[in-house]
């Protein structure tokens, strides 16, 4: 049997990171994609959670707006609140993640020689 998600959206808000009881660290993405069908755009939200070594990548370089892409797989669990009614959850355990881009990026300038003006076709010796 296969359990097989892949994502690509934008984080909507930063990372939340901790360290578990037993010293890994985890890191909680909320994940935006959207579908698109019949003029209609419609957006869903996915609770992606991190382990170790992707955890700490994602706390040091990722932030709301960020384009992600995930694989990972479906885990349906529960909790208990605190009025004793049980939650259902649903998480996406992430084994692959890779960052896309930020929300702030945007093409740039090269850097120097921004003044330099392109030879005029008649100067040029031939």
């Amino acid at each position: 049997m296969i359990n097989k998600v892949i994502l690509i959206g934008r984080l909507g808000q930063d990372p939340e990171c901790r360290v578990s009881n037993n010293n890994v660290a985890v890191a909680n993405l909320n994940l935006a994609t959207t579908n698109y069908s019949q003029n209609k755009e419609d957006t869903d939200w996915h609770r992606v959670v991190l382990f170790s070594k992707q955890a700490e990548l994602a706390k040091q370089y990722l932030k709301k707006g960020s384009m992600v892409y995930i694989e990972g797989r479906i885990k349906y669990s529960s909790y208990t609140n605190k009025e004793g009614i049980k939650i259902p959850t649903t998480d996406i355990i992430a084994d692959k993640m890779q960052f896309i881009s930020s929300k702030s990026a945007e093409p740039q300038e090269p850097a120097g020689n921004n003044n330099v003006s392109k030879p005029d076709i008649e100067d040029i010796p031939f």
